[in-house]
């Protein structure tokens, strides 16, 4: 069964890293097949707030989106 490191701490006060209680739950006894990272790690990825939204005037299943990065001048997204 595969068990989040998140869910444990949700539940449970996990004083070490996940790497850390692998290596103390297999030295209780517990058997661990693989402890790895649900999602690879992301690069070039750009987190914005949507500032105004609006229809697109030449097409009906469009909108017309400003979003703000908070670098600059907000950009408009279709």
């Amino acid at each position: 069964m595969k068990v989040p490191y998140s869910w444990l701490t949700d539940w449970v006060e996990v004083p070490w890293a996940a790497r850390e209680l692998g290596s103390r739950l297999t030295m209780a006894g517990f058997e661990l097949e693989a402890l790895e990272a649900a999602a690879p790690p992301f690069s070039g990825v750009t987190v914005a707030e949507i500032v105004s939204v609006q229809r697109h005037p030449q097409a009906d299943k469009l909108q017309v989106c400003r979003v703000s990065t908070g670098q600059g001048e907000a950009l408009q997204i279709v």
